[in-house]
């Protein structure tokens, strides 16, 4: 996965890409680094770009490759850890729900 980079580390470094996704600009320079901007529109004729920290979800799989910021078993690796992490949420949310109505259930009829 290629390194972000602020403002002041990219002088000097050669541009390969850019990328605008709605307000999102992504720059990957040819030495494996990239930097990410937020535009902030001010009004019509005027745009701020502010830095951003690299936010994956806001970009697609194809996007993510094809700009080179990760590899595609880099980016199946990462799709598999998020996956995991949200079936433990969820796990853990249904045994919450298990739990609150196994109490009322138990109170009302008593244990079994």
């Amino acid at each position: 996965m290629r390194t972000q980079i602020g403002m002041r580390e990219c002088e000097g470094k050669t541009i390969e890409r850019a990328s605008l996704n709605y307000d999102e600009l992504m720059i990957t320079f040819t030495d494996g680094t990239f930097m990410m901007f937020k535009t902030d529109p001010q009004d019509e004729d005027e745009a701020i770009l502010d830095e951003s920290n690299f936010d994956e979800k806001s970009w697609s799989r194809y996007e993510l490759i094809d700009l080179g910021i990760m590899s595609a078993d880099e980016y199946d690796t990462m799709k598999g850890m998020q996956f995991e992490e949200l079936e433990k949420e969820r796990e853990k949310a249904d045994r919450k729900i298990y739990e609150s109505l196994r109490e009322r259930f138990e109170k009302e009829n008593g244990p079994r």
